[in-house]
């Protein structure tokens, strides 16, 4: 066989690894590690790396392990301090000017040879790289994404110092104003943060029996992240909001006193069908059409005493925050029917500055749910066992 024969057929074997997976799944991520699948299986790994204004800046200078160790994290903050910039100008210009720190991660992984075997263990692999950097972000109240990465040795090379030669010069440029003050900070921690509250928090999750109950909580701390990501004030605004009305829904079924048999409901909806009439018809279409489907609002109140320390969480949702205000609740209307949007300048404004009411709302509404969740199962099967 020829050379170009034998680039051919690599080209070939190639292109079939790589539709071998296309086939299965469209999903980028998936179908970026699966491109380097052999270096994976090596390693023994999926690597990845959270990215934001988190600076942990370690103590320990190395790699922190979960307690199960599943997942592996080393701190990538750049220490500047008695280097001159020359030294690493790109590590300087993220983390002072544009408040980006990084964190290198591996979530160990066994990645089976076959292909939908190994797709679902990709599967699970980045479903709690997700749930880790989630986790974070809810703990640090910090804008954090995470990015598949490659882990591999590669030469570097000296920087050479300027030419003192070099001749001084003037050119015109369009320099950025200051921007607001959430894009210019960012939030320092140390090793404590993730070996006593990020670690624990995620293999609690992990191990929570109830799938249903775990699967809900990942989601609402996920939207909350959503909402901790710098950018649309509108956006983040609505996924603070998310994360309480998925909980509400979610955790309903199994708070006892929001459930009443299919007789009672019956009942009711039949009483108040044998007195219909011509100017109480849309009255009586309404109260049966609640008794049946529960709305939000009803949902709220009873879910969130159950899990929040503020039993009067539910009335700020939907009670107006002063004179000539709306409620976050009209505020969330508002923007997800498409009546505002950002270059409505004062209703952006009134957003941003609820922003972090709803930000703080969302985080006491999820932390509370984790923390009771035994309890909640706990009255679910008492409930169950009852009926």
């Amino acid at each position: 066989m020829t050379r170009e024969q034998n680039r051919d057929s690599g080209f070939q074997d190639y292109i079939k690894h790589v539709m071998a997976m296309r086939n299965l799944t469209k999903n980028y991520i998936i179908n970026t590690y699966w491109h380097h699948i052999e270096e994976i299986r090596e390693n023994g790994s999926l690597p990845f790396i959270l990215t934001g204004s988190l600076a942990w800046e370690s103590t320990e200078g190395t790699q922190l392990q979960s307690k199960s160790k599943r997942v592996c994290l080393e701190s990538k903050c750049y220490d500047p301090v008695g280097k001159p910039i020359l030294a690493n100008p790109i590590m300087v210009h993220r983390q002072r000017d544009l408040k980006l720190y990084d964190t290198w991660g591996w979530i160990k992984t066994d990645l089976p040879e076959e292909v939908s075997s190994a797709k679902r263990a990709i599967e699970d692999a980045v479903f709690h790289i997700s749930l880790l950097s989630n986790i974070t972000s809810l703990m640090s109240n910090t804008s954090l994404a995470w990015y598949p990465a490659r882990y591999m040795e590669r030469q570097v090379l000296p920087v050479e110092p300027p030419s003192s030669a070099i001749k001084k010069s003037k050119e015109w440029k369009c320099l950025r104003m200051p921007r607001e003050s959430e894009d210019t900070i960012h939030t320092t921690v140390e090793d404590d943060f993730f070996t006593k509250d990020v670690f624990p928090a995620f293999e609690a999750l992990r191990s929570l029996s109830d799938v249903s109950l775990r699967n809900l909580l990942c989601r609402a701390i996920a939207w909350h992240a959503r909402g901790n990501v710098l950018g649309s004030k509108l956006t983040r605004f609505v996924s603070y909001w998310e994360s309480i009305e998925l909980l509400a829904h979610g955790l309903y079924p199994y708070v006892s006193t929001s459930r009443s048999n299919k007789a009672e409901r019956r009942k009711k909806i039949m009483e108040l069908l044998s007195d219909v009439k011509k100017n109480n018809c849309f009255k009586v279409v309404e109260d049966c059409y609640n008794i049946q489907n529960t709305s939000i609002r009803d949902k709220l109140r009873i879910v969130l005493p159950k899990i929040s320390t503020d039993m009067q969480l539910s009335d700020k949702l939907f009670s107006s925050g002063g004179a000539g205000q709306k409620s976050l609740y009209q505020l969330r209307n508002d923007i997800v029917h498409g009546n505002c949007c950002e270059h409505d300048l004062e209703f952006a404004a009134e957003v941003e500055e609820r922003l972090d009411l709803m930000c703080k709302y969302s985080h006491q509404a999820i932390t509370g749910a984790a923390e009771n969740a035994h309890s909640l199962i706990s009255e679910k099967d008492v409930d169950m066992k009852e009926t």
